[in-house]
Order: structure tokens, then sequence, then C-alpha cells
């Protein structure tokens, strides 16, 4: 089980900082995408978006009402390298394959930047750890209900709900190319 605590809403991204972003918060399993200076980043079954506008992503977030959950990371030593291994690393990655997951980059880019192993492979695994390490600063719901206590709890799901979803993503990128 993992819960996020004190969740606020969700007012707007900050500059210079860094925030995980847990789409359809609410589906099994959830989509995960990295802002860092107000530019997002992620890996599709298309391949990678990389440095884009977060107002981008976050018109579509409203537009479609989409279920989020954000996660406003402690600050990190600031080092001018930090985008360009950000970008290194999302494109080191190639579209998602069935065995692949999007969290992959996005914990590669965490563990180079905070020095720590973050050894959970899914999001409840990496949520942990980034608790474990009190690396969250503040939580944020956009489009989701969330308890009177103010906390949230993801739903559980495994590798292989990953595996069919992203087949399934896959077999309609297929045919919207034919």
């Amino acid at each position: 089980m993992t819960l996020l605590y004190h969740l606020q809403a969700f007012e707007k991204f900050r500059p210079d900082t860094l925030y995980l972003i847990i789409f359809h918060a609410d589906k099994k399993p959830p989509h995960i995408g990295l802002v860092w200076n107000l530019r997002y980043f992620s890996l599709t079954t298309k391949g990678f978006e990389v440095d884009l506008p977060v107002e981008e992503k976050l018109l579509i977030v409203e537009k479609r009402k989409i279920p989020c959950l954000i996660i406003e990371l402690k600050a990190t030593v600031h080092d001018s390298n930090n985008a360009t291994n950000l970008l290194k690393i999302f494109k080191s990655y190639g579209p998602l394959k069935p065995n692949d997951t999007c969290i992959a980059p996005i914990t590669e880019y965490l563990e180079s930047i905070y020095k720590v192993k973050l050894t959970g492979v899914l999001l409840h695994g990496l949520i942990s750890e980034l608790q474990k390490h009190a690396l969250i600063e503040r939580n944020y719901a956009l489009h989701l209900l969330f308890s009177k206590t103010n906390t949230y709890e993801l739903p559980q799901y495994d590798k292989s709900q990953i595996t069919m979803r992203i087949n399934r993503l896959i077999l309609l990128d297929n045919k919207k190319l034919t």
C-alpha cells in the first residue's frame, strides 16, 4: 500500500523545481513523467518526450480533467549539468516495449542527482524509497478526489498490468499508422 500524505490542491509549477507527475493516478497502471525547471520529460510507446514546455501537458490535463498526483521533490544542489544529464538519460531510451516501464529513465536520473539507490522498479517502490530518504517536499492533487485526512492511496498494480497496457498502446499506435 502506498499512501501520499498531506495532499494539497495543485496551483502551479515553479521554476528550478523538480516534480514527478502521476497521470491517471486512479488507474492501473498510471503513467509517470518528470518536470524540471518548467520542462517536461517522459517515455512513451512512441518514444521520448523531452524538454517540452510543461504548460503543453498541463493544458491537456485541464482539457481532459485527467486525475493527477504531483510530487514536488526536495531541492538538489544546483548543478548546471542537471538539465544536460536529464536529456542524455531520456534520449538513451527508445520507445517503450513490453518489458520496459516509463519509470526507468526517471529512476536513473533521480539516482544520479540524489546519490541514492532507488530500488523500486514500479511507482509504489519508487515513492516508498523517496519517502524513506525524505526526498519528498510536498504532494499535490489535480482533478483527483482525496480523503478528508488529505491522503490518497495509489491503486496497486503489477508488472504484468504494465506489459498489457504497453502492448495495447503499441497495437493502437500501429493501427493509427495503417
